[in-house]
């Protein structure tokens, strides 16, 4: 099944990112801002803010860091 999502929030320089980062077999959106990570964590394809979604500061490195996966 496919999803449109919306506006997520976000700036022009945000990185996109998504995984599935509950391990419930769903990805979900987020972005990478300079160092912090803001995530969807319930799936429905709007910020929340950080009280529902998840808000996570920078695990070691810089905020000019690149996120990736493999």
């Amino acid at each position: 099944m496919d999803t449109c999502v919306g506006s997520f929030g976000g700036y022009p320089q945000d990185i996109p990112v998504a995984g599935d980062r509950t391990g419930d077999g769903i990805h979900k959106i987020g972005v990478f801002r300079q160092g912090h990570w803001y995530y969807d964590a319930n799936g429905n394809g709007i910020w929340n803010g950080c009280s529902v979604d998840a808000c996570v500061d920078s695990f070691g490195g810089a905020a000019i860091d690149i996120p990736f996966a493999k």
